[in-house]
């Protein structure tokens, strides 16, 4: 996985990664998703992208560079842990609710 900070305009983000969704290189091919996420009682909005290729990476860089910073090193690890938490604690009320 990578991680980017949103550092401005998610709904632009997000907008141009949908036009660019049949690219070769494509960060809508591979999956991602934007969250708002609490590290150390700042709220930050991160796009997640899946997988480890880096050519979708350094595709993300070039398309979103003024509009997002990568993160790196523990904050990277943190962001994915709480989104995995996040992710299987929906799956759990998912299954609560259709047991």
């Amino acid at each position: 996985m990578f991680v980017f900070r949103i550092e401005r305009n998610k709904y632009r983000v997000e907008d141009i990664i949908k036009k660019n969704a049949y690219d070769e290189l494509s960060v809508a091919k591979v999956g991602y998703n934007i969250k708002e996420i609490e590290i150390n009682g700042e709220k930050r909005t991160y796009l997640i992208i899946e997988g480890n290729d880096e050519k979708i990476k350094e595709k993300a860089k070039e398309l979103l560079s003024e509009f997002v910073k990568e993160v790196e090193g523990e904050e990277t690890k943190k962001i994915i842990e709480l989104v995995k938490e996040d992710d299987n604690n929906a799956v759990k009320g998912f299954g609560d609710i259709f047991g």
